[in-house]
């Protein structure tokens, strides 16, 4: 099985993405890696990679569709439907609130006749693209589906029958803290929580290590400084929770070579050789470990 490194955070902008991009290029110096964009919002990895797309497969979901031939108005599938996506009107017979259906299929299940017939949405998509040392799966939400979790999920899900094929798998997280990020952490052997130094930032670090060590408490942890030097004060918050707890700290320092990076859509370490590129480096070693 291969090494599963996670970049998370909670806020977006404070460099996930940066992180996440660095790591999968350092570690496919070493061995087979797999980076998995699964900002299913607004994936972007494919603009700083050259790679060749091979396959790409939908995320579909359970949509209801009532057979008005059949149903009898019992009202077992409005009643038992837990999103209240159901609602009957008479002489109209039951009806589907499409965006309040999270396709748990319940409907289906409780229907004494078989009314609920078994329709299919396309929630978002997975595509895979073949690099040389680095391969790269994507996760899409399909415009104007609210699925994020479920799309984050398959993807996932998809993921793991592959990674046996790599000694690395590095996951790009989207921003956040709830339930969309609880996949990814249970699968990860190491987490880097990206923060920034400013009080958003800093709210968000925390929340986002609590969320870790409830789901993934076994797991080796980092916290990495983006920006570092912004906010003197609020930075020496993040060292002093960060002590606490018992976990490591990398720093970025807040230089412009690093948007200027990732304004040219270029990779760090593969552009510059300097102190945070070793840093980088050494950021990706500790993750590595057991």
């Amino acid at each position: 099985m291969p090494r599963v490194v996670a970049v998370m955070g909670g806020k977006g902008g404070v460099g996930k993405t940066f992180i996440a991009l660095n790591t999968a290029r350092i570690l496919g110096e070493e061995g087979r890696t797999l980076l998995i964009d699964a900002d299913v919002d607004n994936p972007c990895a494919t603009h700083f990679l050259r790679t060749e797309l091979v396959w790409r497969e939908s995320v579909e979901s359970f949509v209801p569709v009532i057979d008005r031939s059949r149903c009898i108005e019992c009202l077992n599938c409005v009643n038992q439907c837990p999103e209240k996506a159901l609602f009957h009107v008479p002489s109209k017979g039951v009806n589907l609130i499409p965006d309040l259906c999270n396709g748990c299929g319940v409907c289906k299940i409780v229907c004494p006749v078989n009314a609920v017939a078994e329709g299919r949405k396309v929630e978002g998509w997975i595509e895979f693209y073949k690099g040389t040392a680095l391969d790269l799966l994507v996760g899409k939400l399909e415009v104007g589906s609210r699925r994020e979790a479920f799309v984050i999920e398959k993807l996932i899900s998809r993921a793991s029958r592959m990674w046996s094929d790599y000694s690395y798998v590095v996951i790009d997280s989207p921003p956040g803290t709830s339930a969309k990020l609880y996949p990814i952490a249970r699968f990860s052997d190491s987490i880097a929580l990206v923060t920034e130094p400013t009080p958003l930032g800093l709210s968000d670090l925390v929340k986002a290590m609590n969320l870790v060590e409830k789901v993934r408490g076994g797991s080796r942890v980092v916290i990495v400084v983006n920006k570092s030097g912004l906010n003197r004060e609020v930075e020496q918050r993040i060292l002093e929770i960060a002590r606490s707890r018992g976990l490591r700290v990398f720093t970025i320092p807040y230089r412009d070579t690093v948007p200027r990076s990732v304004a040219g859509k270029r990779i760090y370490v593969d552009i510059f050789n300097d102190d945070i590129s070793q840093t980088l480096r050494e950021l990706a070693r500790e993750l590595c470990k057991p």
